[in-house]
Protein backbone atom coordinates (compact mmCIF):
# COMPACT_ATOMS: atom_id res chain seq x y z
CA UNK A 1 0.00 0.00 0.00
CA UNK A 2 2.82 2.56 1.09
CA UNK A 3 4.17 1.93 -1.95
CA UNK A 4 1.22 2.87 -3.89
CA UNK A 5 0.47 6.17 -2.15
CA UNK A 6 -2.04 5.04 0.42
CA UNK A 7 -3.18 3.69 3.67
CA UNK A 8 -4.75 0.62 4.75
CA UNK A 9 -6.89 2.81 6.91
CA UNK A 10 -7.87 3.93 3.26
CA UNK A 11 -9.58 0.93 2.87
CA UNK A 12 -11.74 0.84 6.75
CA UNK A 13 -15.07 1.66 4.66
CA UNK A 14 -14.67 -1.72 2.62
CA UNK A 15 -13.90 -3.91 5.43
CA UNK A 16 -16.58 -2.64 8.08
CA UNK A 17 -15.73 -4.42 11.56
CA UNK A 18 -11.94 -5.22 10.86
CA UNK A 19 -9.26 -3.20 12.39
CA UNK A 20 -6.44 -1.64 10.31
CA UNK A 21 -3.96 -3.83 11.17
CA UNK A 22 -6.36 -6.90 10.05
CA UNK A 23 -6.33 -5.12 6.65
CA UNK A 24 -3.33 -4.85 6.59
CA UNK A 25 -2.78 -8.54 7.03
CA UNK A 26 -5.20 -9.29 4.46
CA UNK A 27 -3.62 -7.23 1.61
CA UNK A 28 -0.19 -8.83 2.78
CA UNK A 29 -1.42 -12.05 2.41
CA UNK A 30 -2.98 -11.57 -1.09
CA UNK A 31 0.48 -11.44 -2.29
CA UNK A 32 0.31 -15.38 -2.66
CA UNK A 33 -1.56 -15.25 -5.77
CA UNK A 34 1.26 -13.90 -7.56
CA UNK A 35 3.15 -17.13 -6.58
CA UNK A 36 2.24 -18.68 -9.51
CA UNK A 37 2.25 -22.42 -10.88
CA UNK A 38 2.53 -22.89 -14.99
CA UNK A 39 -0.14 -25.49 -16.12
CA UNK A 40 -0.30 -28.03 -18.44
CA UNK A 41 -2.18 -26.05 -21.07
CA UNK A 42 0.08 -23.00 -20.35
CA UNK A 43 -2.29 -21.25 -18.05
CA UNK A 44 -0.98 -19.89 -14.50
CA UNK A 45 -2.57 -21.59 -11.38
CA UNK A 46 -1.48 -20.24 -8.14
CA UNK A 47 0.92 -22.32 -5.95
CA UNK A 48 -0.37 -23.88 -2.97
CA UNK A 49 0.14 -21.53 0.04
CA UNK A 50 -1.74 -21.09 3.90
CA UNK A 51 -1.86 -17.81 5.86
CA UNK A 52 -4.05 -16.03 7.93
CA UNK A 53 -6.45 -14.82 4.84
CA UNK A 54 -5.43 -16.07 1.83
CA UNK A 55 -5.09 -19.97 1.08
CA UNK A 56 -4.96 -21.89 -2.10
CA UNK A 57 -5.25 -26.31 -1.74
CA UNK A 58 -2.88 -28.71 -3.58
CA UNK A 59 -5.28 -28.67 -6.34
CA UNK A 60 -5.41 -24.82 -6.40
CA UNK A 61 -8.98 -23.75 -5.32
CA UNK A 62 -8.84 -20.74 -3.16
CA UNK A 63 -10.50 -21.54 0.43
CA UNK A 64 -13.59 -20.43 1.11
CA UNK A 65 -12.88 -19.79 4.90
CA UNK A 66 -15.24 -22.11 6.02
CA UNK A 67 -14.70 -24.92 8.36
CA UNK A 68 -16.66 -27.34 6.76
CA UNK A 69 -14.79 -30.18 4.09
CA UNK A 70 -15.46 -30.36 1.14
CA UNK A 71 -17.23 -33.64 0.67
CA UNK A 72 -17.34 -36.26 -2.53
CA UNK A 73 -21.30 -36.84 -2.70
CA UNK A 74 -21.76 -33.03 -2.40
CA UNK A 75 -23.25 -30.94 -5.59
CA UNK A 76 -19.75 -29.38 -7.35
CA UNK A 77 -19.77 -25.70 -8.64
CA UNK A 78 -16.47 -24.38 -10.00
CA UNK A 79 -15.97 -20.76 -9.95
CA UNK A 80 -13.74 -19.79 -13.50
CA UNK A 81 -12.52 -15.99 -13.93
CA UNK A 82 -9.74 -13.60 -13.21
CA UNK A 83 -8.42 -11.80 -10.03
CA UNK A 84 -12.04 -10.88 -9.31
CA UNK A 85 -13.21 -14.13 -9.07
CA UNK A 86 -10.45 -15.46 -7.02
CA UNK A 87 -10.64 -12.50 -4.79
CA UNK A 88 -7.70 -10.31 -4.65
CA UNK A 89 -7.57 -7.48 -1.62
CA UNK A 90 -10.24 -9.60 0.51
CA UNK A 91 -10.47 -12.28 2.68
CA UNK A 92 -10.94 -15.80 1.94
CA UNK A 93 -14.84 -15.54 3.45
CA UNK A 94 -15.13 -12.40 1.83
CA UNK A 95 -14.49 -13.89 -2.12
CA UNK A 96 -17.89 -14.29 -4.43
CA UNK A 97 -17.50 -18.18 -4.29
CA UNK A 98 -17.67 -17.95 -0.29
CA UNK A 99 -20.82 -16.31 -0.12
CA UNK A 100 -22.07 -18.18 -2.75
CA UNK A 101 -21.50 -21.55 -1.06
CA UNK A 102 -22.88 -20.13 2.22
CA UNK A 103 -25.79 -18.86 0.27
CA UNK A 104 -26.29 -22.47 -1.89
CA UNK A 105 -25.71 -24.82 1.29
CA UNK A 106 -29.06 -22.83 3.58
CA UNK A 107 -30.95 -25.35 1.12
CA UNK A 108 -28.53 -28.22 -0.25
CA UNK A 109 -25.12 -29.94 -0.28
CA UNK A 110 -23.28 -28.13 -2.42
CA UNK A 111 -19.52 -27.32 -2.58
CA UNK A 112 -18.03 -24.23 -4.20
CA UNK A 113 -14.63 -23.90 -5.81
CA UNK A 114 -13.11 -20.92 -6.40
CA UNK A 115 -10.75 -22.10 -9.37
CA UNK A 116 -10.26 -18.08 -10.40
CA UNK A 117 -6.59 -16.90 -11.21
CA UNK A 118 -5.35 -13.08 -11.14
CA UNK A 119 -4.76 -11.99 -15.38
CA UNK A 120 -7.56 -15.09 -16.63
CA UNK A 121 -9.55 -14.09 -19.77
CA UNK A 122 -12.49 -16.48 -20.70
CA UNK A 123 -9.78 -18.50 -22.38
CA UNK A 124 -7.80 -19.08 -19.68
CA UNK A 125 -10.20 -19.85 -17.48
CA UNK A 126 -12.17 -22.48 -20.56
CA UNK A 127 -8.93 -24.02 -20.86
CA UNK A 128 -8.94 -24.62 -16.87
CA UNK A 129 -12.18 -26.44 -17.02
CA UNK A 130 -10.80 -28.61 -19.92
CA UNK A 131 -7.77 -29.22 -18.09
CA UNK A 132 -10.31 -30.44 -14.84
CA UNK A 133 -12.87 -32.64 -16.68
CA UNK A 134 -9.92 -34.47 -18.51
CA UNK A 135 -8.23 -35.23 -15.31
CA UNK A 136 -11.73 -36.29 -13.44
CA UNK A 137 -11.49 -33.40 -11.51
CA UNK A 138 -15.43 -32.73 -13.03
CA UNK A 139 -17.91 -30.36 -11.35
CA UNK A 140 -21.49 -30.46 -12.26
CA UNK A 141 -22.18 -26.63 -12.85
CA UNK A 142 -18.85 -24.41 -13.85
CA UNK A 143 -19.85 -20.64 -13.47
CA UNK A 144 -17.82 -17.96 -15.58
CA UNK A 145 -17.23 -14.23 -14.59
CA UNK A 146 -15.16 -12.91 -17.09
CA UNK A 147 -15.13 -9.46 -18.94
CA UNK A 148 -12.62 -6.84 -18.03
CA UNK A 149 -9.65 -8.97 -18.71
CA UNK A 150 -10.72 -10.11 -22.02
CA UNK A 151 -11.47 -6.63 -22.96
CA UNK A 152 -8.08 -5.93 -21.39
CA UNK A 153 -6.22 -7.71 -23.39
CA UNK A 154 -8.09 -7.02 -26.37
CA UNK A 155 -5.35 -5.35 -28.18
CA UNK A 156 -3.34 -8.86 -27.73
CA UNK A 157 -0.28 -10.18 -25.54
CA UNK A 158 -2.60 -12.55 -23.45
CA UNK A 159 -2.56 -15.48 -25.07
CA UNK A 160 0.64 -16.58 -25.82
CA UNK A 161 0.36 -19.97 -25.07
CA UNK A 162 2.40 -22.07 -27.65
CA UNK A 163 5.36 -19.26 -27.74
CA UNK A 164 4.98 -19.74 -24.10
CA UNK A 165 5.52 -23.35 -24.35
CA UNK A 166 8.29 -23.19 -26.62
CA UNK A 167 10.20 -21.17 -24.42
CA UNK A 168 9.57 -23.68 -21.48
CA UNK A 169 10.94 -26.23 -23.26
CA UNK A 170 13.77 -24.75 -24.63
CA UNK A 171 14.51 -23.44 -21.08
CA UNK A 172 13.81 -26.85 -18.94
CA UNK A 173 16.86 -28.85 -17.92
CA UNK A 174 15.07 -32.15 -18.43
CA UNK A 175 13.21 -30.48 -21.61
CA UNK A 176 12.35 -34.31 -22.91
CA UNK A 177 10.51 -34.93 -19.87
CA UNK A 178 8.83 -32.23 -20.08
CA UNK A 179 7.86 -32.72 -23.78
CA UNK A 180 6.72 -35.89 -23.08
CA UNK A 181 4.34 -34.68 -20.61
CA UNK A 182 2.88 -32.03 -23.18
CA UNK A 183 2.43 -34.07 -26.14
CA UNK A 184 -0.72 -35.42 -25.33
CA UNK A 185 -2.67 -32.02 -25.11
CA UNK A 186 -0.57 -29.72 -27.55
CA UNK A 187 -3.04 -30.59 -30.28
CA UNK A 188 -5.53 -28.94 -28.76
CA UNK A 189 -3.35 -25.34 -28.13
CA UNK A 190 -3.34 -23.48 -31.45
CA UNK A 191 -0.88 -22.73 -33.45
CA UNK A 192 1.10 -19.76 -34.80
CA UNK A 193 -0.17 -17.38 -32.71
CA UNK A 194 0.87 -14.12 -32.42
CA UNK A 195 2.18 -12.61 -29.13
CA UNK A 196 2.22 -8.79 -29.46
CA UNK A 197 4.60 -7.07 -27.30
CA UNK A 198 2.59 -4.64 -24.75
CA UNK A 199 4.91 -1.89 -25.60
CA UNK A 200 3.73 -2.05 -29.11
CA UNK A 201 0.09 -1.65 -27.61
CA UNK A 202 -1.76 1.50 -29.32
CA UNK A 203 -4.67 3.52 -28.60
CA UNK A 204 -4.92 3.70 -32.54
CA UNK A 205 -6.36 0.29 -32.39
CA UNK A 206 -10.24 1.14 -32.68
CA UNK A 207 -13.22 0.93 -30.83
CA UNK A 208 -15.05 -2.25 -33.75
CA UNK A 209 -11.49 -3.93 -33.88
CA UNK A 210 -11.12 -4.32 -30.04
CA UNK A 211 -14.66 -5.51 -30.05
CA UNK A 212 -14.04 -7.83 -32.77
CA UNK A 213 -10.97 -9.37 -31.01
CA UNK A 214 -13.00 -10.12 -28.04
CA UNK A 215 -15.92 -12.13 -29.60
CA UNK A 216 -13.41 -13.83 -31.24
CA UNK A 217 -11.69 -14.59 -27.79
CA UNK A 218 -15.17 -15.43 -26.71
CA UNK A 219 -15.98 -17.51 -29.19
CA UNK A 220 -13.04 -19.59 -28.85
CA UNK A 221 -13.78 -20.24 -24.64
CA UNK A 222 -17.34 -21.35 -25.76
CA UNK A 223 -16.54 -24.05 -28.12
CA UNK A 224 -14.21 -25.59 -25.34
CA UNK A 225 -17.32 -24.79 -22.98
CA UNK A 226 -19.87 -26.69 -25.38
CA UNK A 227 -17.22 -29.35 -25.45
CA UNK A 228 -16.88 -29.74 -21.99
CA UNK A 229 -20.36 -29.65 -21.40
CA UNK A 230 -21.59 -31.78 -23.92
CA UNK A 231 -18.92 -34.58 -23.34
CA UNK A 232 -18.83 -35.10 -19.51
CA UNK A 233 -22.20 -33.81 -18.48
CA UNK A 234 -21.61 -30.28 -16.88
CA UNK A 235 -23.91 -27.33 -16.81
CA UNK A 236 -22.22 -23.76 -17.75
CA UNK A 237 -23.05 -20.58 -16.78
CA UNK A 238 -21.71 -17.60 -17.67
CA UNK A 239 -21.74 -14.08 -16.83
CA UNK A 240 -20.06 -10.65 -18.16
CA UNK A 241 -18.57 -8.82 -14.84
CA UNK A 242 -18.92 -5.59 -13.94
CA UNK A 243 -16.71 -2.83 -14.62
CA UNK A 244 -16.29 0.77 -12.59
CA UNK A 245 -16.01 2.51 -16.22
CA UNK A 246 -19.63 1.54 -16.75
CA UNK A 247 -21.92 2.30 -14.07
CA UNK A 248 -19.57 3.23 -10.23
CA UNK A 249 -20.55 6.27 -9.10
CA UNK A 250 -17.43 8.26 -7.75
CA UNK A 251 -17.70 7.66 -4.05
CA UNK A 252 -18.25 4.07 -4.66
CA UNK A 253 -14.72 3.30 -5.39
CA UNK A 254 -12.08 4.05 -2.52
CA UNK A 255 -8.68 4.85 -4.21
CA UNK A 256 -8.48 7.08 -7.07
CA UNK A 257 -8.12 5.50 -10.50
CA UNK A 258 -4.88 4.56 -11.73
CA UNK A 259 -5.51 4.08 -15.38
CA UNK A 260 -4.24 6.97 -16.70
CA UNK A 261 -1.34 6.34 -19.48
CA UNK A 262 -2.24 2.30 -19.00
CA UNK A 263 -3.29 1.76 -22.64
CA UNK A 264 -5.14 -1.88 -21.11
CA UNK A 265 -7.08 -0.13 -19.19
CA UNK A 266 -8.44 2.60 -21.51
CA UNK A 267 -9.14 -0.59 -23.72
CA UNK A 268 -11.30 -1.44 -21.00
CA UNK A 269 -12.83 1.95 -20.40
CA UNK A 270 -13.57 1.81 -24.25
CA UNK A 271 -15.03 -1.04 -24.29
CA UNK A 272 -17.56 -1.38 -21.82
CA UNK A 273 -18.61 2.47 -23.08
CA UNK A 274 -19.09 0.66 -26.19
CA UNK A 275 -21.39 -2.16 -23.84
CA UNK A 276 -23.47 0.85 -22.05
CA UNK A 277 -24.43 2.22 -25.26
CA UNK A 278 -25.37 -1.53 -27.58
CA UNK A 279 -25.08 -4.03 -24.83
CA UNK A 280 -22.91 -6.87 -24.13
CA UNK A 281 -23.74 -8.79 -26.84
CA UNK A 282 -21.83 -5.71 -29.34
CA UNK A 283 -18.44 -6.62 -27.36
CA UNK A 284 -18.94 -10.63 -26.60
CA UNK A 285 -21.56 -12.13 -29.27
CA UNK A 286 -24.52 -13.86 -29.19
CA UNK A 287 -23.41 -16.43 -26.85
CA UNK A 288 -26.30 -17.57 -23.78
CA UNK A 289 -24.82 -15.60 -20.82
CA UNK A 290 -26.11 -12.88 -17.86
CA UNK A 291 -24.90 -9.61 -18.13
CA UNK A 292 -24.54 -8.18 -14.53
CA UNK A 293 -22.21 -4.99 -15.83
CA UNK A 294 -24.91 -2.28 -14.11
CA UNK A 295 -25.76 -3.85 -10.78
CA UNK A 296 -24.48 -2.73 -7.37
CA UNK A 297 -26.95 1.30 -7.74
CA UNK A 298 -28.60 0.13 -4.84
CA UNK A 299 -25.21 -0.31 -2.28
CA UNK A 300 -24.41 2.84 -0.70
CA UNK A 301 -20.82 0.90 0.63
CA UNK A 302 -18.17 1.17 -1.85
CA UNK A 303 -18.05 -1.52 -4.81
CA UNK A 304 -14.28 -1.25 -5.54
CA UNK A 305 -11.05 -1.63 -3.64
CA UNK A 306 -8.89 0.26 -6.42
CA UNK A 307 -9.51 -0.10 -10.17
CA UNK A 308 -11.46 -2.76 -10.44
CA UNK A 309 -11.68 -5.42 -7.66
CA UNK A 310 -14.67 -5.55 -5.59
CA UNK A 311 -15.05 -4.84 -2.40
CA UNK A 312 -16.24 -7.81 -0.08
CA UNK A 313 -19.58 -6.10 0.14
CA UNK A 314 -20.07 -5.88 -3.74
CA UNK A 315 -18.80 -10.04 -3.93
CA UNK A 316 -21.60 -11.03 -1.82
CA UNK A 317 -24.13 -8.97 -4.20
CA UNK A 318 -22.52 -10.49 -7.07
CA UNK A 319 -23.02 -13.70 -5.21
CA UNK A 320 -26.76 -13.27 -4.52
CA UNK A 321 -27.10 -12.22 -8.62
CA UNK A 322 -25.29 -15.21 -9.53
CA UNK A 323 -27.30 -17.75 -6.78
CA UNK A 324 -30.69 -16.57 -8.21
CA UNK A 325 -29.35 -18.29 -11.42
CA UNK A 326 -28.89 -21.40 -9.99
CA UNK A 327 -31.55 -24.02 -9.90
CA UNK A 328 -30.62 -27.29 -7.78
CA UNK A 329 -33.18 -30.25 -7.12
CA UNK A 330 -32.60 -32.48 -4.66
CA UNK A 331 -33.00 -35.20 -7.49
CA UNK A 332 -29.84 -33.50 -9.08
CA UNK A 333 -27.93 -32.50 -6.27
CA UNK A 334 -26.88 -36.53 -5.87
CA UNK A 335 -26.82 -37.38 -9.76
CA UNK A 336 -23.61 -39.25 -11.00
CA UNK A 337 -20.96 -37.52 -12.55
CA UNK A 338 -20.54 -38.07 -16.32
CA UNK A 339 -16.83 -39.82 -16.42
CA UNK A 340 -16.18 -40.64 -20.28
CA UNK A 341 -13.78 -43.76 -21.58
CA UNK A 342 -10.15 -42.24 -22.80
CA UNK A 343 -11.16 -43.59 -25.96
CA UNK A 344 -14.02 -41.81 -26.10
CA UNK A 345 -12.54 -38.57 -25.30
CA UNK A 346 -9.68 -38.54 -27.62
CA UNK A 347 -12.23 -39.31 -30.19
CA UNK A 348 -14.05 -36.08 -29.56
CA UNK A 349 -11.26 -33.96 -28.89
CA UNK A 350 -11.72 -33.37 -32.35
CA UNK A 351 -14.11 -30.53 -31.96
CA UNK A 352 -11.61 -28.45 -30.09
CA UNK A 353 -8.10 -29.45 -31.96
CA UNK A 354 -8.91 -27.40 -34.64
CA UNK A 355 -6.43 -24.43 -34.79
CA UNK A 356 -9.01 -22.25 -37.04
CA UNK A 357 -11.50 -22.55 -33.49
CA UNK A 358 -8.98 -20.44 -31.74
CA UNK A 359 -7.55 -17.39 -32.83
CA UNK A 360 -4.99 -15.62 -30.50
CA UNK A 361 -4.44 -12.57 -30.84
Amino acid sequence: MKRSGHEAAELSRAFPGMSVEAITSVLHDNRFGLRRTVERFGYLGIRECKSDYFNVDKNGSRSNGLSSVVSNDGYRVHCYGGSTTVGQNVADNQTISAYLESQLRKKLNVNVLNFGAGNHTSLHSSLRLLDHALSGNIPDLAVFLNGFNDCSYAGGGADGIVPFLDQLLANSQDSTRVKRRLEEFIDLIPKGSEVMDPKKLSSDINDEQLADNVRMRYGASIAIQNFVAKNFGVRILLFIEPSPYLSCRPEQYLLPRISSGNIRLEYVKRLYNLIGDHGCAKVFGDAEFTSIVDIGQDIQGPLYIDECHFSPEFNQHIAEKIGECIKISRRTQFRKRKVLPSRVVRENLEEVTNPHNYPLF
